[in-house]
């Protein structure tokens, strides 16, 4: 059955944003909102479900991609009207920025980064729009006339994370080349493919992690991540640096994406290992959310069994129980940055390669035991 919303849960595990968007798009279907009436103000909904604007910012710009909103500029937004290939909403082409996220948690992630990109696009005159990609040739080719439909003066790109699609992302980054479309990767980099990126500091957050855990006694920690890619194997390295080489073992286990039984056969070799670790280092925080539940279900306690730490810092780590040791992603400054290397490049395309790195902070909390004491 369709998921179809009629009212936001907080609780529901599915974000705001998209039981907002469906919610909305509901009300369109069954003819409540009429096409070319004026939808509620961000104010309004603001209001009447209290949350805050960026929920609801990304619900009407994904409605506004699928077509089913337009904007006026001083006006508002509006239902659009079927065949009204000039409603309120089309903007110019010119000033249309695209956003591709390349990959199966295009939902999941899009909004850590999408709220800083529109905020910081509409500031310098331009419109963002989101495009959710599949990771498959076939399917992407819908995207990419899509962005070629829409003029885009440029694109931040969003790379599929997982290994077995790292050709998708190169295919995709030479199909921009060739149709000379100016991009720019967020969050990930491609190895074999030199392009301008903007992501967070990965290693230094490794090692930032290696180097407290040394420091809380640790000797022999295990690394479990879901996927290798450019961001996973910087943390691992800086991981590995932090540690350093005297009296330190790093066990590193690859489980399979989205595979729980996977997952737990990995934290199986872990505990059974027999220099069993007093660490486990967890490639993202979502990740890390598992591994705790998966210990507790088997009665390990986090930290006095074993110690547990993430990457990302995002904001639900903060309430488990206990509260993560993570490092914190800067989203919003990666977002921001990536657009302005993206403005940037469309001014000026014959410019060197612009490659940077976003500071990120070590956050510690109740996740370690400290082996010294």
């Amino acid at each position: 059955m369709a998921y179809k919303p009629t009212k936001l849960d907080t609780d529901y595990g599915i974000p705001l944003h998209v039981q907002l968007r469906e919610i909305i798009k509901g009300q369109i279907e069954s003819g409540e909102l009429k096409a070319g009436e004026l939808v509620p103000s961000e104010k309004e909904l603001v209001e009447r479900y209290q949350i805050s604007r960026g929920p609801i910012r990304q619900a009407y710009q994904q409605l506004v991609n699928e077509g089913l909103l337009s904007r006026a500029r001083g006006k508002g937004t509006f239902v659009s009207i079927p065949g009204n290939t000039h409603s309120p909403g089309v903007s110019d082409p010119s000033s249309t920025i695209s956003f591709v996220l390349n990959c199966d948690t295009a939902e999941a992630m899009s909004s850590y980064f999408v709220s800083s990109v529109q905020s910081l696009a509409f500031e310098r005159g331009y419109e963002a729009r989101i495009f959710g990609a599949k990771g498959e040739t076939e399917s992407d080719d819908a995207y990419i006339a899509r962005v070629c439909r829409a003029n885009s003066a440029g694109v931040l790109l969003m790379p599929d994370p997982t290994v077995p699609k790292e050709n998708v992302n190169l295919e995709m980054c030479r199909r921009f080349d060739e149709l000379q479309i100016p991009y720019v990767l967020i969050d990930l980099y491609l190895p074999k493919k030199p392009s301008h990126f903007v992501c967070s500091d990965n290693r230094e957050g490794g090692r930032l992690l290696g180097s407290y855990l040394k420091q809380m006694g640790h000797r022999c920690i295990a690394a479990i991540s879901d996927c290798i890619n450019s961001s996973t194997q910087d943390r691992l390295t800086g991981l590995a640096e932090g540690l350093g080489s005297d009296n330190t073992e790093l066990f590193s286990y690859v489980y399979k994406l989205s595979s729980e039984e996977d997952l737990e056969g990995k934290i199986d070799n872990v505990l059974s290992h027999p220099q069993r670790p007093t660490a486990i280092y967890a490639s993202c925080d979502w990740i890390a959310s598992n591994i705790l539940r998966i210990l507790k279900s088997q009665g390990i306690r986090v930290p006095d069994d074993i110690s547990l730490v993430g990457f990302d810092d995002l904001d639900f780590v903060q309430f488990i129980t206990p509260p993560l040791t993570t490092v914190r992603q800067d989203f919003e400054g990666v977002g921001r940055e990536a657009l302005k290397t993206l403005l940037d490049v469309i001014e000026n395309p014959d410019q060197p390669l612009r490659q940077f790195r976003i500071p990120v902070e070590l956050v510690v909390r109740d996740s370690v035991k400290n082996l010294n004491s």
